[in-house]
């Protein structure tokens, strides 16, 4: 069955590349008429509107079942599949997914599969799903491509992972829900290292040298592969004599050096990390859009910062239909930003204008850190202009660290000192996001300022779709699942809270944990284990429960306490508190074994006044002479002796 015929009906006005040849001619031309980057998001589109998606999500705990759950998506149906490896960060994730996606079920499923090598397992399970099989002498992609090209979907972008890199299960995602080939490369070095430019030359050698013998159309924008998503743990930065520091996102994809200005002939993300994480990233990317919009301007209202507004992108958001919540920029400073954090977000797309630097952004007026980003209740895209917030996107306490840490699958932000005028205006970059840009593409206009110096992360090809696909009344074609409500009732049924409170989480039923959770609390403090308390204490955010959340962190043992993740949030969630006189002393001690080095002088500080308002003052210069020694600044010395001194110590 050919995919194209269903995909123009779907797409109304916008229509697809003219394989097809029972295409009117006035929509062949209005599609000839689209720029390149609308050309390749038309064709993205029109996959995700022509395949149905099951709304059940489907779990799994090892790299066998991730791969043959995969291996049963199809040309008419697919369905998310995320890996849980048992660690909360993962579970954490799952939930957050399930949060955004609202399944009918989420279930639990392993399969019953032969091991195989890695590359061999991903590229037939591809094959499966497109239903090619190969012939003796033949190879994965070269037959894929053919089916893809037969099916009248040329592919759109291509897919570069290595066996060898934990993130090779967003390339199989990728590849098989856009169409994509993969190229099976290596890259020196971490992500939060740099790559030298000679070294990033061979890296892009290699790939279009691999294209090239793949047969793929790939030399100039509106030809098969406009888009190239690296699945990898490669670094995030060019460093070179011409233009210092630069993306590794920027130079994939551009003919000749990096050394030279060279036009674009794709556009490229970049994801990393283990395989959870990676997972859920492709899946967020293939099955979300975005419902709504959270915007944060902290630029003054004159030119040349009045340009990057976010009233005009907050309208363009509106018309598209996002629900948007907006901070105007007059009142932007820090305790507003504070205020905010103390309640979880729930957006599918942030976007952000801040000064700073790696992990610190300034406000008006006041300075945050990046451990002061707040919590996000589902996935999210992210556009934040701001310079050196991506120098080390793996560090998780810098900016887009947090950021990424937090929930968002996707995200443009710079590695080095662009300039402001390297960024695309909020608004300009929201109505490409309305007007079939890909992300990868919206956030990039060549020939900017420093364009070179932005990075993209995640799919490049994530669309803000508001329709979405359509969802299909099936289960996912697999036997042998296990529903986590019912799986949930056996756990607690046995007297495992925990596990069963996880399973909750990760099924949705995020009113179901807390309640376990207070009862608990209540009636049998006892049996409130670390688990409970993990499994517990982002719901517990959520809803509200600040006392409860104080609860549970006190009972996790602290190695877990001090996880950024879990630390920011008790900080988030028991803020409010430090200002209420009846539990402003509790708490302070409680968060007294937390000040963070990157809000040193400020945790201190609200810490100790916290105390000193109790009438605790000897208890609040003692945690102010105790970052006294920690001291990293002169800054934050003479923040800290004016504090002590303001006690009379």
């Amino acid at each position: 069955m050919r995919i194209w015929p269903t995909i123009f009906l779907l797409l109304g006005a916008w229509v697809l590349p003219a394989v097809a040849q029972d295409v009117p001619e006035a929509q062949r031309q209005r599609f000839e008429a689209l720029l390149p980057a609308q050309k390749l998001g038309a064709r993205v589109r029109a996959v995700d509107r022509a395949i149905g998606v099951i709304p059940v999500v489907v779990v799994v705990m090892d790299e066998a079942s991730f791969i043959d759950a995969i291996s049963n998506w199809t040309a008419s149906h697919r369905y998310p599949v995320l890996l849980d490896d048992g660690t909360p960060r993962a579970r954490e994730g799952i939930a957050r997914f399930v949060a955004a996606f609202q399944p009918v079920g989420v279930v639990r499923w392993q399969a019953e599969a032969e091991a195989r090598p890695r590359r061999e397992a991903i590229e037939r399970a591809i094959l499966r799903s497109w239903g090619v099989e190969l012939a003796e002498g033949q190879t994965a992609m070269p037959e894929l491509i053919a089916r893809w090209r037969e099916l009248g979907a040329p592919p759109p972008g291509v897919v570069v992972t290595g066996e060898q890199h934990a993130a090779w299960t967003a390339a199989l995602a990728l590849a098989t829900a856009r169409m994509q080939p993969i190229v099976w490369l290596s890259a020196p070095g971490g992500i939060n290292q740099t790559i030298e430019s000679a070294d990033a030359d061979a890296f892009c050698k290699a790939l279009e040298d691999s294209l090239t013998a793949l047969g793929l159309q790939w030399r100039g924008l509106g030809d098969e592969i406009d888009a190239v998503t690296l699945c990898m743990n490669a670094p995030a930065r060019v460093v070179g004599p011409i233009h210092g520091t630069t993306a590794l996102t920027d130079r994939v994809g551009r003919h000749g050096s990096a050394a030279r200005e060279a036009p674009r002939w794709a556009w490229c993300g970049h994801i990393f990390g283990g395989e959870s994480q990676a997972a859920l990233s492709a899946m967020a990317s293939i099955f979300l859009s975005a419902g709504s919009a959270w915007l944060f301007d902290s630029y003054p209202s004159d030119p040349p910062w009045s340009a990057y507004a976010l009233a005009p992108a907050g309208d363009v958001y509106r018309q598209l239909g996002l629900g948007v919540t907006i901070n105007a920029p007059r009142a932007q400073g820090v305790d507003h930003f504070l205020r905010l954090a103390g309640e979880p977000i729930e957006a599918g797309l942030v976007a952000l204008n801040t000064k700073g630097r790696l992990a610190e952004f300034h406000l008006s007026p006041g300075r945050a850190s990046a451990r002061d980003v707040p919590i996000l209740s589902s996935p999210a895209a992210a556009y934040i202009v701001h310079s050196f917030s991506a120098q080390s996107p793996g560090v998780r306490t810098s900016v887009a660290g947090a950021w990424l840490d937090r929930g968002v699958f996707a995200y443009i932000g710079s590695v080095d000192e662009p300039g402001l005028q390297s960024f695309l205006p909020q608004v300009t970059f929201a109505a490409r996001l309305g007007s079939l840009y890909p992300f990868g593409a919206a956030g990039r206009e060549d020939g900017m300022l420093d364009n070179r110096k932005l990075a993209v992360f995640g799919d490049p090809l994530w669309m803000l779709d508001p329709q979405g696909p359509r969802r299909l009344a099936e289960m996912p074609p697999l036997e042998g699942v296990d529903s986590f409500e019912s799986l949930a009732s056996l756990a607690i049924d046995a007297g495992d809270l925990g596990e069963g409170a996880w399973l909750l989480r990760m099924a949705g039923r995020r009113e179901l944990v807390v309640d376990l959770a207070l009862a608990t609390l209540r009636d049998e403090p006892a049996r409130v284990d670390e688990t409970l308390a993990e499994a517990s204490i982002h719901a517990l955010f959520e809803a509200g429960q600040r006392r409860a959340v104080a609860a549970m962190f006190a009972r996790l043992p602290t190695e877990r306490r001090s996880d950024p993740a879990i630390e920011d949030l008790a900080w988030h969630a028991l803020r409010p508190l430090l200002s209420d006189r009846e539990t402003a002393a509790t708490m302070a001690r409680l968060l007294s074994a937390h000040v963070r080095a990157q809000r040193l002088a400020d945790d201190a500080r609200e810490l100790s006044a916290a105390l000193a308002a109790s009438g605790l003052r000897g208890e609040a210069a003692t945690i102010l002479r105790d970052a006294l020694g920690r001291v990293r600044s002169a800054q934050e010395r003479n923040q800290l002796e004016a504090a002590l001194a303001g006690l009379g110590g």
